[in-house]
């Protein structure tokens, strides 16, 4: 139940006067074929009254009186209770909805021609539900494709509602991307090629890795950072042959992008085709994510290289360039590590790490 301003409660649920009709046909043995040719009405009007389809008119109600014994103004105060039970029901979804529309940053959908510009909370509400494809705003949280990102979202710091939009556009753009079935080997036959891209800028390597991947059955897709998302990627099966993988760019370095690319193919290559996930800032950690982090940092630095490296103790910038070149990966993917793992201030050596833009992934 709940309770308004005025004190007065409405029901979660409007039960139509139908119910009664059938527990009074359940009590008198009587069949709603019998209940029809008793009244005068069809059988498939009786069935509407039934389901809250049709309404019980006063006519009806002196009927209903004369078959079941029980007063007109019994099933007229039926009716109008279900009625209005329904009407407050709707005024409360509606509020429901403007609510939701008042929480999903609206204005940056637009900024990334997700949805177009509107003023009105109505034209807000019904973009929103063409976007999320729902009746109603209201059923986000119910719709499975939401679910990982309310299930896993921290309410603290990350908007289940921003996330299920982030996931619904990185949905909206895989649908244009043609993939092969899904190949864990041929996955793993290309690792060393995405690695290699590391050295390139996004405009270079950008189209040949989407369409590399394609190949091995991901749809991989750049989504942009919009408020309260904290997401800096994801990974869902859209079927048994087809993976979305979906990056972020919440943060533009690129050693933490290819970071995030590697760990998302780990999750990918390692665990199972039912498992979703969100990679958040400062997220709860598990043996997966770990697993993927271990991944991810092994294939852009093996750990013998790495233990190498550090026995030479020297972080210099010159020394931190010539490792990368004889590894095959990007001066700034080295440096992003040392200053992870806090082997050097994050302001040492900042021209090592180059930034990404989302524009830079757009195509011409």
């Amino acid at each position: 139940m709940v309770k308004r301003k005025d004190e007065r409660y409405i029901a979660d649920i409007a039960i139509p006067p139908g119910e009664t009709i059938s527990e009074m046909l359940e009590v008198n043995n009587m069949t709603q074929a019998e209940l029809a040719a008793r009244i005068d009405f069809s059988k498939k009007h009786i069935n509407k009254i039934i389901k809250g389809e049709a309404p019980i008119t006063a006519e009806t109600a002196v009927k209903l009186e004369n078959i079941f014994s029980l007063p007109a103004s019994f099933w007229m105060n039926l009716e109008a209770n279900y009625r209005e039970d329904l009407a407050r029901l709707k005024e409360k979804k509606d509020e429901e909805e403007m609510e939701i529309a008042k929480t999903l940053p609206y204005s940056e959908m637009v900024k990334y021609k997700w949805l177009p510009d509107a003023s009105k909370i109505e034209e807000k509400i019904y973009n929103l539900r063409n976007f999320f494809r729902v009746a109603s705003l209201t059923l986000i949280e119910g719709t499975p494709t939401y679910s990982v990102a309310f299930r896993t979202a921290n309410p603290d710091q990350a908007s289940s509602l921003a996330l299920s939009a982030w996931l619904e556009k990185g949905r909206n753009l895989a649908k244009d991307i043609e993939t092969y079935s899904f190949s864990k080997e041929k996955i793993e036959e290309r690792i060393s090629v995405f690695r290699k891209m590391t050295n390139k800028s996004p405009k270079e390597f950008f189209p040949d890795l989407v369409n590399s991947l394609s190949e091995c059955g991901i749809a991989f897709v750049i989504v942009p950072n919009i408020q309260k998302t904290y997401a800096h990627g994801a990974v869902s099966w859209l079927s048994k042959d087809k993976v979305l993988m979906q990056l972020s760019l919440r943060y533009k370095y690129s050693d933490i992008f290819w970071f995030s690319f590697f760990h998302e193919l780990g999750h990918i290559l390692l665990h199972g085709k039912r498992d979703e996930f969100i990679e958040y800032e400062d997220g709860d950690r598990n043996k997966k994510e770990d697993e993927a982090d271990a991944f991810a940092a092994n294939i852009l630095i093996s750990k013998k290289d790495y233990e190498k490296f550090l026995q030479r103790k020297n972080f210099k910038s010159h020394s931190i360039t010539r490792f990368a070149n004889e590894i095959g990966v990007s001066p700034g993917i080295v440096l992003g590590r040392l200053q992870h793992e806090g082997l050097l201030p994050h302001y040492f050596h900042t021209k090592l790490r180059t930034q990404y833009n989302y524009f830079d992934f757009k195509k011409e």
